[in-house]
């Protein structure tokens, strides 16, 4: 008996140390990128900082990688936006949210957000969206892929 509660614990700690590891890296190793179309000076080619923000949300979230966050703030962005990374997509202001209107979509991109895998195939993480106003888009058309 007095084996077998060792090995418990061995186990509980190396899972323990696990989920701190991945908690520390994603607080440690996350970016945020800023979204903001009523800045003059937003610039998609630039950094999508918070001093310099993307003008649209898509070109915060192509910079983007796993575990990282996009802020978006208030505005009417109209974009059918394509995400291949788990984000988290964040409205600046939860009293007066950031809206997403995908009535001009073209092609298959109906939706005011579509979740994809990246072009490498690899699987994402989980994708969050946070108090954002959806509107407009054409509906939602799921494709799942590679289930063998």
């Amino acid at each position: 008996m007095k084996n077998y509660i060792c090995k418990t614990w061995k186990i509980s700690r190396i899972q323990s140390v696990a989920v701190f590891y991945i908690l520390l890296h994603s607080f440690l190793f996350s970016t945020t990128f800023y979204a903001d179309c009523l800045n003059p000076d937003a610039d998609d080619s630039g950094p999508c900082s918070e001093s310099t923000p993307c003008e649209t949300i898509q070109g915060a979230i192509d910079k983007t990688s796993d575990e990282d966050i996009v802020i978006v703030s208030v505005g009417i962005y109209y974009e059918n936006l394509i995400i291949e990374t788990g984000i988290t997509l964040q409205s600046a202001d939860s009293d007066n949210p950031a809206t997403i209107d995908g009535s001009s979509a073209t092609g298959d991109f109906g939706s005011c957000i579509n979740i994809r895998e990246d072009a490498s195939g690899t699987s994402r993480g989980t994708v969050e969206v946070e108090g954002m106003i959806l509107t407009g888009g054409r509906g939602t058309r799921v494709k799942i892929q590679n289930l063998n």
